[in-house]
């Protein structure tokens, strides 16, 4: 097999595992390297990433690796983990499963979209959710939702939040947003802290589009409001300026080796265990 590692390089405990499961992987005949970036040739014939650190690493990693199609198994060397499939302890006994091809495949959604600004357009994609926000302002953001070009909603508030079902159990989650099953083809627009007493999560078909604009002439002042993606990629949106996203064409798919489903992952890491 030919196997990326791709740790947290901010943790010496993630770097020594890597280096370690590299010096055993290519000893056994596979060949394994440390993740350099996604312009690394060698990625367009990977068969697997292997992930050393928390949820923020395997966001990173899969959106930088977006375009390539091996699956990921994540080992977790954070804090919560929920994107992570065992603990370090875990992980002879769950890599000898994925050597074997022992596992299963779970599939994910990915967010794709692109923010358009003062006449310029930067696309992206993230496998959590995007958010627009206020940034540091403390005045409210004037936001108008549509779904298909179909106005839906129209607010002011902190901002809004529109997540995949993976995403449903983070930022979406702590919003008070509900929790989509991650097999499910939807999103989920959540407002954040909005002044409007009707103004709810809502669940919507991944078949649609939705755009999010910024009003002019009121909120937050004009260079404060911002666009976050999966908390690692962050763009200025501007007033009148506005965010269009929808489920990716591609979606992402993560190595499984244990028989807990989803309703006991969930359970085991909302409970910190």
């Amino acid at each position: 097999m030919k196997i990326l590692l791709a740790p947290n390089v901010t943790r010496a405990d993630a770097m020594d595992f890597a280096h370690g499961l590299i010096s055993r992987l290519n000893a056994l005949g596979h060949e394994a390297w440390l993740y350099a970036g996604a312009d690394d040739p060698r990625l367009a014939d990977a068969d697997l990433a292997i992930v050393a650190g928390g949820d923020g690493s395997v966001l990173r990693a899969v959106r930088e690796m977006y375009q390539y199609d091996f699956p990921y198994w994540a080992v977790n060397f954070g804090h919560l983990g929920y994107l992570t499939e065992c603990e370090p302890s875990e992980a002879d006994a769950a890599l000898e499963k994925v050597l074997h091809s022992q596992y299963r495949l779970e599939k994910r959604a990915m967010l794709s979209g692109e923010m358009r600004c003062a006449g310029e357009t930067e696309t992206f994609v993230g496998l959590n959710e995007a958010v627009i926000h206020r940034g540091g302002s403390i005045r409210p953001l004037h936001l108008a939702v549509s779904v298909d070009d179909t106005p839906i909603m129209r607010f002011s508030g902190d901002g809004l939040l529109v997540g995949t079902p993976t995403g449903s159990t983070a930022y979406n989650l702590s919003a008070g947003g509900p929790i989509l099953l991650p097999e499910s083809n939807q999103l989920v627009l959540t407002p954040i802290c909005a002044h409007a007493a009707m103004c709810a999560p809502l669940v919507v078909s991944g078949r649609h589009t939705i755009t999010v604009t910024l009003e002019e002439g009121g909120g937050a002042p004009a260079d404060s409001a911002c666009l976050d993606v999966d908390g690692c990629h962050r763009m200025i949106l501007a007033p009148g300026g506005s965010v269009v996203c929808s489920l990716a064409q591609r979606t992402v798919s993560f190595v499984r080796t244990s028989d807990a489903g989803f309703y006991h992952r969930l359970q085991r890491k909302m409970a910190g265990r």
